[in-house]
């Protein structure tokens, strides 16, 4: 980030976990303005991410994250953020193939686990040395996909649901 009047540690780097749903909350911050409440009439969800304004303090350089926890999903990849750690899937295909081949059913994903607080890069897959801690972070996936209503939960849910009413596994 850049801005010469209040940024003072340019160039400085940071290791804060932030998201590009941060970057809201941090320009609401430094300009003053509150969130919207309302746009046109409709009522608006709370923003989700925090404001990234702390770290431009050189004192905080080394602050830690304000950021705790973040969910991704895209196309049945998944991944989620939590204090320092990542467990995420392994794409089954390169990205410009997404759709042109089936995807695989969504427990048959390899999931890898990195401590990105010691391995920012994501070099070392922990995973198989810490299956505990891969299976607390799934576990956390899916309360976040169920907090958040993703289209993933609500395709387990269907699927669930389809499995106890009628035995199938959601498929027609």
């Amino acid at each position: 980030m850049s801005w010469p009047n209040k940024i003072k540690d340019a160039g400085g780097v940071r290791s804060q976990f932030h998201h590009l749903i941060d970057i809201v909350p941090t320009i609401l911050e430094a300009t003053g303005i509150p969130a919207p409440e309302i746009v046109e009439g409709i009522p608006q969800k709370p923003i989700e991410g925090v404001s990234m304004a702390y770290t431009w303090d050189k004192a905080n350089a080394n602050a830690p994250s304000t950021r705790k926890t973040q969910y991704f999903e895209m196309m049945c990849n998944r991944g989620i953020y939590n204090d320092g750690w990542y467990a995420c899937t392994t794409p089954p295909q390169p990205p410009w193939l997404m759709g042109l081949g089936e995807f695989p059913p969504i427990d048959a994903y390899k999931w890898e686990l990195y401590n990105l607080t010691d391995d920012y890069s994501q070099f070392n897959d922990l995973a198989a040395k810490n299956p505990d801690k891969l299976k607390e972070l799934q576990a956390l996936f899916m309360t976040e996909a169920k907090n958040i209503r993703s289209c993933l939960w609500i395709i387990l849910l269907y699927q669930a649901t389809c499995t106890k009413t009628n035995g199938n596994s959601g498929k027609n």
